[in-house]
């Protein structure tokens, strides 16, 4: 029984509970660091096959990502950037949970809010995108997409206020988007 005690206490006994602290929080960091290097090898491969238009292949290498460290406020992008994979292949509903995800660990993104926004749009829930594109040009008033976004859903909505629509045109326009130009001199008088 003494030498099992000696050999319980024999680390605390040559190295000192400081010593063994340290050691313990160097391990620790060292977990930490393989995590976040396994989490950007798996979101850089994720973003090769997404570009490659590998939208199955980045969805498992962003989910393997974020089942690294499932629960990681760090984790917004890979959220956002599954959702991007997901709208491609047609999957709005799988895209706008992962938004909100995203939304949820990092609300100040207009770029997520917008993103959410088109998804919204084209799953004919055009009110949703009026909404997320309006605290998207309330985050970025720069975000001439936004703008573009809003009044396409406005028009879809045959929505009574065509002021605003073609504000919303104006202002893009204005942010250098051809396309609202064309739409603004088409429905705006």
């Amino acid at each position: 029984m003494k030498k099992v005690l000696f050999l319980l206490m024999f680390p605390v006994l040559c190295f000192g509970q400081d010593e063994l602290d340290s050691i313990a929080m160097t391990n620790r960091i060292d977990s930490i660091w393989q995590i976040a290097r396994q989490q950007l090898e798996y979101m850089s491969s994720g973003n090769a096959k997404h570009d490659n238009k590998d939208f199955y292949g980045a969805i498992s290498d962003y989910t393997k990502a974020i089942e690294l460290y499932p629960d990681s406020k760090g984790n917004s992008g890979l959220f956002y950037f599954r959702g991007f994979s997901k709208f491609a292949l047609g999957d709005k509903n799988g895209a706008i949970s992962d938004y909100d995800k995203a939304i949820e660990l990092k609300p100040d993104s207009d770029e997520f809010y917008f993103k959410r926004a088109v998804a919204k749009g084209g799953s004919e829930d055009h009110l949703g995108a009026i909404l997320d594109a309006t605290k998207a040009i309330e985050l970025n008033p720069e975000n001439a997409i936004a703008y573009k976004i809003r009044g396409l859903s406005m028009a879809s909505l045959k929505y009574e206020a065509d002021a605003l629509k073609c504000s919303d045109y104006k202002k893009c326009c204005d942010l250098g988007d051809e396309k609202c130009c064309e739409l603004y001199e088409e429905f705006c008088p």
